[in-house]
């Protein structure tokens, strides 16, 4: 269960209340701020199909935050902080068409057209309107065989990774 899931449920299953929604943004951003103190990035994990992960910090630094789609937040989330790590401790710059290659996966970056769509909670964080959303790259993998998710025969599911620009239900928010 996500920690949104435990706060209501902790205190009666009343999602719908406007102090309880109202202390979960506190804690949260609580949360978000000592991660961003302690390491220079938080990460946010989102639930459903299918799952992905970002970055939040980032845009503090003048870096497009970063998304993987389709791995679930126990694979992923290693793999944004170490890049992240690469990225603040390191000043690497990584750009839309770059290669990554961190812990045996191979990226490649692509600018996300409809971030508001996506780091829902970057932009809560750096109080952001969805105009003027902060920018992001996902990281796209190929499948098994080296196939990425644009060309034929990829081994990947359906709807796994969503290619920029293609995240299901784009017109809806998903909260984080």
């Amino acid at each position: 269960m996500c920690d949104c899931c435990n706060f209501i449920a902790a205190r009666g299953g009343r999602p719908n209340d406007p102090a309880l929604l109202a202390e979960y943004e506190r804690i949260l951003r609580f949360r978000i701020r000592a991660n961003l103190d302690a390491r220079g990035v938080s990460l946010m994990g989102v639930e459903g199909w299918p799952p992905f992960s970002y970055t939040i910090g980032l845009t503090a630094i003048g870096h497009p935050e970063l998304v993987i789609f389709g791995l679930e937040p126990q694979i992923c989330q290693p793999i944004l902080n170490e890049i992240a790590d690469y990225v603040i401790f390191q000043d690497m710059r990584i750009g839309s068409g770059d290669e990554v290659d961190v812990a045996n996966w191979r990226f490649l970056s692509i600018a996300v057209p409809n971030p508001a769509d996506v780091v829902v909670r970057a932009n809560d964080f750096y109080r952001r309107p969805a105009h003027n959303s902060v920018p992001a790259l996902q990281l796209v993998y190929p499948d098994v065989h080296g196939v990425w998710p644009w060309e034929p025969h990829c081994h990947l599911f359906p709807g796994q990774q969503p290619l920029p620009g293609e995240f299901p239900g784009a017109d809806e928010p998903r909260s984080a």
